[in-house]
């Protein structure tokens, strides 16, 4: 009967060590289907955090442990840290493509448009050339406003959650507002240009959130070498306004209306939005 029952538990526990293993193992599948991207936007430390399994293992035997060189408390080498961080790999193409198209979105690309038809609204608009320095003012009152927002994101909610929700709405409010400007760009009441100024106002405060936001999120929340591929791509959605506003030639050929070009810079907003 004692071999029996020595024979039951060996049973048991057998079942379960496979039982184990198999979980383990489908979880390590599951990682690994998304670990390629994951790895290269929050680098290896962020995904083993995410994933419960630990950025450092302190067992002495483990091959991973910090003293297998049998030198206890010794620091790591830049090398070692930039492999556990994940940044000493290169960056898929496909995480470049993304964060490139994203960071055409919360930027300067709206304020650069408003400026590239400058010589259309100073001829059309009743302010005539003071129209140029009153849209600079409407831009620099906007700035204040960017402190209790600033505030709010940084104390009165998680992070991770206050800056995704103030990216998503910065994409939707400079693709909306490039939208209107299209169509009302050339209301005016009382020899007073409501649209522009607005829209210079707004277009001012998105740009100035892409430091205070969009550029912290990244530092914090994924790999820091994302941060060069963000700008790249903001001063990218600029290049392609600038050549936009020279195949139009707004201040001679005229080849087409404030409209179109703004539909045209719309279209171009909406892929970070998507």
């Amino acid at each position: 009967e004692e071999d029996v029952v020595i024979t039951r538990e060996q049973h048991h526990a057998q079942r379960r060590e496979e039982r184990r293993r198999r979980r383990q193992k489908r979880a390590q599948h599951s990682i690994s289907l998304s670990s390629a991207i994951s790895m290269d936007i929050y680098g290896n430390s962020a995904l083993n955090s995410r994933s419960g399994m630990g950025t450092v293992s302190h067992d002495p035997a483990s091959p991973r442990s910090p003293n297998t060189d049998g030198v206890r408390g010794r620091r790591p080498r830049p090398s070692e840290l930039e492999e556990a961080s994940g940044e000493g790999r290169p960056l898929r193409w496909q995480t470049v493509v993304a964060f490139f198209v994203f960071a055409m979105g919360p930027g300067w690309v709206l304020d650069t448009a408003l400026y590239q038809q400058m010589p259309w609204f100073q001829s059309t608009q009743s302010e005539g050339l003071k129209l140029a320095s009153q849209m600079t003012i409407a831009g620099i009152l906007s700035m204040p406003f960017l402190i209790l927002p600033y505030i709010f994101i940084n104390s009165s909610l998680p992070k991770g959650v206050s800056h995704m929700l103030m990216i998503s709405i910065l994409c939707f409010a400079e693709a909306i507002l490039t939208f209107l400007v299209g169509i009302l760009w050339s209301v005016s009441a009382n020899g007073v240009s409501f649209a522009l100024l607005g829209t210079s106002f707004f277009a001012s405060g998105i740009g100035g959130f892409q430091s205070i936001v969009v550029l912290p999120w990244i530092s914090q929340e994924f790999n820091p070498r994302i941060i060069s591929i963000v700008l790249t791509g903001s001063h990218f959605g600029n290049v392609l306004t600038s050549l936009l506003g020279l195949a139009q030639s707004p201040g001679g050929a005229r080849r087409f209306t404030p409209t179109v070009f703004f539909m045209i810079l719309f279209t171009i907003l909406i892929c970070p939005v998507v």
